[in-house]
């Protein structure tokens, strides 16, 4: 440091003058260099992905009504289903139903994903409560996550009134 101030004192009052401007300058582009120019880039590249956002909740909010106006189409498709699916929407079971096949003798075969022990054994307890149709067969296997059954075959018959 001394050797500083002594460099200092050796200048004339001319040559500080002109090194205290020169550092001044200095200091004001690197200043403008290194942090009023990152800053002003980043506030421009922030304002331009403002822009972007705005489009995409746009786009996000058109989605959003289009899903719940086909949720509400898909809702009312559901409720008119057969009293299988409508019973076991109820049962929480209708999201683990892979298909349903009905054949012309009556006999409605019914695929399931696996599903709950406790879920399936309360649907088909509704199914037999509704009246509409019995179970003809089912074979269950029991899976190796506990309480859950793969269905793997289920036919019903339908009540004759």
């Amino acid at each position: 440091m001394d050797f500083l101030r002594a460099a200092w004192e050796a200048r004339t009052p001319r040559e500080r003058s002109v090194l205290a401007a020169g550092t001044v300058v200095l200091v004001g582009l690197l200043g403008y260099q290194f942090a009023w120019s990152p800053l002003m880039a980043e506030r421009e590249r922030l304002r331009s992905s403002i822009v972007a956002l705005r489009v995409q909740a746009a786009a996000f909010t058109e989605d959003a009504s289009e899903a719940e106006q086909l949720r509400g189409s898909a809702n009312s498709r559901e409720r008119s289903g057969t009293p299988l699916q409508t019973l076991a929407e109820r049962d929480g079971v209708r999201v683990r139903i892979k298909s349903i096949a009905e054949s012309p003798d009556g006999r409605v075969q019914v695929a399931l994903e696996p599903a709950p022990y406790e879920g399936v054994v309360r649907w088909l307890g509704e199914v037999a409560r509704d009246g509409t149709l019995s179970v003809e067969s089912i074979e269950m296997k029991r899976m190796n996550t506990p309480g859950m059954v793969q269905v793997e075959s289920l036919v019903f018959m339908a009540n004759r009134r």
